[in-house]
């Protein structure tokens, strides 16, 4: 299980190339895009999808306003006193952007 935002990013693109292997594979076989199983199971990994999109933005955030906050004295003094450290995003895959070529 990944722990830190680094493991976790690393956990998004080893996910992200399944799906897009699965896709790939549904394309060669038509008989399997017809099947309600696996209609079903994509509807289901586009809404689980959809569901980390909405998690990664709601993080960023908080990581932003917390990195903002930090920054601010006096708050900066007190974070400065106890240790905590500007946090890191969680990076979309520059691959997710480009969809995958398939061939007929």
């Amino acid at each position: 299980m990944a722990s830190s935002p680094a493991e976790q990013n690393e956990a998004n693109t080893g996910l992200n190339k399944a799906l897009i292997d699965l896709y790939q594979v549904s394309e060669n076989y038509p008989e399997l895009k017809a099947n309600q199983n696996f209609l079903k199971l994509q509807e289901d990994l586009a809404a689980i999808e959809e569901k980390i999109n909405t998690s990664r933005r709601y993080y960023n955030g908080t990581v932003r306003e917390f990195n903002q906050n930090r920054a601010v004295f006096p708050k900066n003094m007190v974070a400065g006193l106890f240790g905590f450290a500007d946090e890191v995003f969680f990076k979309e895959d520059e691959a997710a952007h480009t969809a995958p070529k398939i061939s007929f």
